[in-house]
């Protein structure tokens, strides 16, 4: 009898990946305190996904599309405002084979917003996206580790290495913080729009917890009493937060999706009396996975010389990250203003949003294409239109380094622009410059088969009878000592005390070898023992 050991082999993988369009359209209303609109100049918005949950096959979602819209007023003085709308987003997801259990992630980018003046204080939007949703699970096998009481060189045996997550957490950070404007800056009036941006996100896991730190980017467009052209004024905060999740631990693999859900301000004046001092409040959705990597040592293969032994095998599908990287890319382009628009005076500021085309995997490398939309808000020399946006788009190509990856791999990429500048060239014609910032992770699918059960039976005396007691063997390409032990009954020590080999793994194509039946010495020993107890009970 042989007892047979297993061990529990965990590991993370990808059951489905949907890609789906969305189209949201609606009314938005000029508030009360706002006046009416002459013109729209740019429409921006940004996706918040709130929660998810699978259920009756579905991938249910609800969060919101937070619309701004920048126009410029009607009347005489004609000024810059914002009007923003939350649009609840409450959908789903009909995706086959997804299970309650299962864990669902999803992301949803802006593609395209289109929207037309209805009257001086309504405007109507179409909104299309995409919603990109990757649904994994966790699978286990119970996969066979040694066979007890067999020799360990009859025993082949392996390490499979595999990922599995550990905790899932989603919890809101809140970061406020007091801005002073400086001297060399105009007074607020009123701000028009704050766009932050999160940078330089880090997650750094310990006991228990998981340290999150980054910077908040935000671009702030306000209006001053001392001037007819908006201000623009960068704030830069740095953050971090501690987040409690149990059984992380220091070594583990993290994951996040940082997303600023909510912000508010307010502008208060400083010492001199000035409206300078901005209260900021930013609310970070944070959701973190933390990954642990297991070894497990299983049983390859097995044979014995007096037994028969069948393996039952499973195969175990399951996702694998090759290599992870951060990287960052100038691109630099020159944007041609359309000879609709009135040309050129002075830059106000410059956005841009990057769109991810294409992406392509080679060895040890991941090559991202894409676009960069960007829109350009500028004073012009025209009275009746003194503010414009122009909107223009630079492609770009980034080279990321993944030592690791092939052909056929898997390439998830975040992309975040990171800082954009711009340089007048003529009235229609501006360099833009930005810097690029992409976190890639590049994961393989494995399968591997593995023995779940192993059936032992006592091996026919006559099939053991029937193998020659010896031949000459002339080793072939692949062969290894292993693998000729057990084709021909014997063991690994046998052949090399018989051949006079001292290193077993270097044997060669074209070698001859004297292979010898295996004699089971303990077994002849039992049995002349057997014998002579026989023996000796009859003379009795």
């Amino acid at each position: 009898f042989m007892e047979i050991k297993t061990t529990a082999v965990s590991a993370n993988r990808l059951t489905a990946r949907e890609n789906v369009q969305f189209l949201q359209e609606g009314d938005i209303i000029v508030p009360d305190n706002k006046p009416d609109i002459e013109k729209i100049l740019r429409t921006s918005g940004n996706v918040v996904i709130d929660s998810t949950n699978i259920a009756d096959g579905r991938l249910n979602y609800r969060g919101h599309i937070a619309l701004d819209c920048l126009y410029l007023s009607k009347g005489e003085n004609k000024k810059l405002h914002t009007m923003s709308k939350d649009i609840e987003i409450n959908d789903f997801i009909a995706i086959s084979g997804i299970e309650e259990n299962m864990s669902p992630k999803l992301k949803c980018t802006i593609e395209n917003i289109d929207t037309g003046i209805l009257n001086e204080r309504k405007i109507n939007y179409k909104i299309s996206g995409n919603a990109f949703a990757d649904v994994n699970e966790v699978v286990e096998i119970n996969a066979v580790s040694s066979i007890d009481d067999l020799s360990e060189n009859q025993q082949k045996l392996t390490t499979i290495k595999t990922t599995k997550n550990i905790c899932s957490k989603t919890e809101k950070i809140n970061i406020k913080e007091e801005v002073a404007i400086p001297p060399t800056k105009l007074p607020i009036d009123e701000i028009i729009s704050i766009e932050p941006t999160l940078l330089n996100t880090e997650a750094v896991p310990s006991q228990d917890s998981v340290k999150i730190s980054g910077d908040i980017t935000a671009s702030m467009l306000y209006t001053s009493n001392e001037s007819s052209v908006p201000e623009v004024f960068d704030i830069d905060i740095p953050f971090d937060g501690m987040i409690e999740t149990e059984d992380v631990e220091p070594n583990m693999e993290i994951n996040t999706d940082l997303t600023i859900t909510d912000f508010y301000y307010d502008v208060s004046e400083d010492e001199n009396g000035e409206n300078r001092i901005v209260n900021l409040e930013f609310v970070i959705n944070a959701c973190i996975e933390a990954y642990a990597t297991q070894e497990n040592e299983i049983l390859e293969d097995a044979y014995s010389v007096n037994n028969n032994i069948t393996m039952e095998n499973e195969t175990l599908c399951y996702d694998r990250e090759v290599c992870r990287n951060k990287s960052q890319c100038p691109v630099k382009d020159i944007v041609s203003i359309d000879n609709d628009c009135p040309a050129m005076l002075q830059i106000i500021k410059a956005v841009g949003t990057p769109y991810i085309d294409v992406i392509s995997i080679f060895d040890n490398k991941v090559v991202i294409d894409g676009v960069i939309n960007v829109s350009i808000l500028y004073v012009t020399g025209d009275d009746t239109m003194p503010v414009y946006c122009a909107n223009g788009a630079v492609p770009f190509s980034q080279t990321v380094e993944a030592r690791g990856a092939e052909e056929g791999m898997k390439a998830d990429v975040d992309c975040v622009l990171s800082h954009i500048g711009y340089n007048m060239i003529s009235d229609r014609e501006v360099e833009v410059r930005c810097a690029l910032n992409t976190n890639t992770i590049v994961t393989e699918k494995i399968c591997a088969v593995l023995a779940t059960d192993v059936n032992i039976e006592p091996m026919d005396r006559a099939v053991i009878d029937g193998i020659a007691a010896f031949i000459i063997y002339t080793v072939q390409k692949g062969d290894t000592l292993w693998k000729l032990a057990k084709r021909f009954n014997t063991t690994v020590e046998d052949i090399l005390a018989v051949n006079d080999i001292e290193n077993p793994d270097l044997i060669y194509p074209g070698q001859r070898l004297i292979i010898v039946k295996h004699i089971d010495w303990q077994r002849i020993y039992d049995v002349v023992k057997l014998l002579g107890m026989q023996r000796r009970s009859l003379w009795r």
